[in-house]
């Protein structure tokens, strides 16, 4: 007679949920054969929403969003400008760049709420 225990149990469903794994990665290489061409689509991020209270009804909402500035302000006419993304903290009518640590460091990660990403 044989007695199973709760490290046993835990032990199947990893097991299970590797086998699992395994399976759906296998199904995608299935599929990446039918085609000649492997498409990679890649994501960037472009915004955050970020929650500061204790409840989702109460506290404050401030966005962040990857937006382009222009470096030459200077010079209009130049037609070679370039624009560079800096990260821009909306917070009421309050808004400012910020550095990207700020907009994406441990701190900005505890208050996110909601991620946008774009497809490159």
């Amino acid at each position: 007679m044989a007695s199973t225990t709760e490290n046993d149990t835990q032990d199947d469903d990893e097991d299970d949920a590797n086998v699992t794994q395994e399976d759906d990665m296998e199904e995608e290489e299935e599929d990446g054969d039918n085609n000649d061409e492997v498409s990679i689509q890649r994501y960037s991020l472009r915004s955050t929403v970020h929650h500061i209270g204790s409840t989702a009804s109460c506290g404050h909402y401030t966005a962040d969003a990857l937006r382009p500035y222009n470096n030459d302000d200077d010079n209009h006419e130049k037609k070679s400008q370039k624009n560079d993304a800096q990260w821009t903290r909306f917070n009421d009518s309050y808004v400012s760049t910020i550095s990207d640590s700020q907009a994406t460091g441990l701190s900005a990660q505890r208050t996110t709420y909601m991620v946008m990403y774009e497809l490159q």
